[in-house]
């Protein structure tokens, strides 16, 4: 049972696990059937419930009447959390010879203390991201897994490839940790030079909306500011639809897990040359596109993300 359906991955990894002759699902604990859309098997519908008692009033009646205590066998938390308000339920889990997990994402541990329940009891830890290893020196690196096949079934040419222009987008989930500001300054900079560009931003969308929009790309931008200096879901999508992708990487994780240089790495510092550079540079563009390609098959391809994740699996 994965709890919490954090950007898809636990929806991408129990897909891939039924694939594979597992039996596994998704419990969460808020529908949100627009944004983002990740499917899940399990909803306690808490976004209809008026304020924190009620909401753990009614998770704890949902968490009853479907057994979720006692039906599974593996329990994969994500984003910090489980079934019950304050991790309450995984001393009991444990207890009752249940296999824990604990699979942190990145603001559940940057901004917060761990919760000392799951970092007594969890049977294995993984994080999502290699910067976040600082907070969880014992986990693992696990790579968000991607289903490239999907976002293939996306893939178009841009639309803005006659017209003469470059379509540039950028999908924020937080315009301040992001850097989006820096992407404005810059576009409308070019723009000032006689850069016919289209800057499309996606905020809130259905993740169906977002792989359209990615697919008629020429250049992504992913995060440009943000401290850990890692890259994200987005930018392993932009990847898989063999798309250029600009991203700020810290130093010393590029050199240690990113030698083959998929990625632009940028800052507010050389944005502006950056994509001017790869504006100039059709032919640099294709060949970064398919660098990226490359790169996320080797590494995020949910089927092998997911066999990964189950060496840790008691089964």
């Amino acid at each position: 049972m994965h709890v919490g359906v954090i950007a898809g991955v636990a929806s991408t990894l129990a897909r891939t696990q039924r694939s594979l002759g597992y039996d596994s699902y998704t419990f969460d604990y808020f529908d949100r059937p627009g944004y983002p859309g990740f499917p899940t098997d399990l909803n306690a519908n808490l976004q209809l419930t008026p304020n924190k008692f009620l909401k753990g009033v009614k998770l704890l009646s949902f968490v009853l009447k479907e057994r979720l205590c006692s039906r599974y066998d593996i329990y994969h938390f994500h984003f910090g959390r489980s079934l019950l308000p304050f991790n309450l339920d995984v001393p009991f889990l444990k207890a009752s010879g249940k296999q824990i997990l604990a699979h942190y994402h990145g603001g559940d541990i940057r901004e917060k203390r761990l919760n000392i329940l799951m970092k007594r009891f969890a049977d294995a830890k993984f994080v999502s991201t290699p910067d976040l290893l600082a907070y969880v020196p014992e986990a693992v690196w696990i790579p968000n897994p991607i289903d490239i096949s999907s976002c293939e079934s996306y893939a178009e040419k841009p639309d803005t490839a006659e017209a003469g222009i470059i379509h540039i987008v950028h999908a924020p989930t937080n315009r301040q940790i992001k850097g989006t500001k820096y992407i404005l300054e810059a576009v409308e900079n070019l723009r000032q030079r006689g850069y016919n560009i289209k800057l499309s931003i996606i905020e809130k969308a259905p993740h169906s909306q977002v792989l359209r929009t990615l697919s008629r790309a020429d250049v992504v931008v992913d995060q440009i500011a943000m401290k850990g200096g890692w890259y994200g879901i987005f930018a392993c999508e932009a990847m898989a639809l063999k798309k250029p992708v600009c991203v700020y990487i810290r130093d010393d994780l590029e050199q240690e897990y990113l030698p083959s240089k998929p990625v632009m790495n940028i800052d507010p510092s050389n944005l502006i040359e950056t994509l001017k550079f790869l504006i100039d540079n059709g032919e640099f563009r294709l060949d970064l596109g398919q660098k990226g390609y490359s790169y996320v098959k080797e590494v995020h391809d949910a089927a092998k993300v997911t066999r990964r994740i189950m060496e840790f699996y008691k089964i």
